[in-house]
């Protein structure tokens, strides 16, 4: 399953806001960003995990 499909099924609320923050966006928004920023809206306390899930990973080579 795609993580676009288990987002609809786990939080359609959050889903839906993202599309509506999508469609309202004035540059091209993808959808992934969109449905982040949706829940941060509505749970801003997960931004932790958000900033978790997005750190680069370091070079392994010297």
């Amino acid at each position: 399953m795609t993580p676009v499909l288990w987002w609809a099924l786990l939080d359609p609320l959050t889903s839906l806001r993202a599309l509506l923050v999508q469609r309202r966006s004035t540059t091209p928004l993808p959808y992934e960003s969109a449905w982040r920023q949706a829940r941060l809206e509505r749970c801003p306390d997960e931004m932790v995990y958000q900033l978790h899930t997005h750190r680069p990973t370091p070079d392994p080579r010297p």
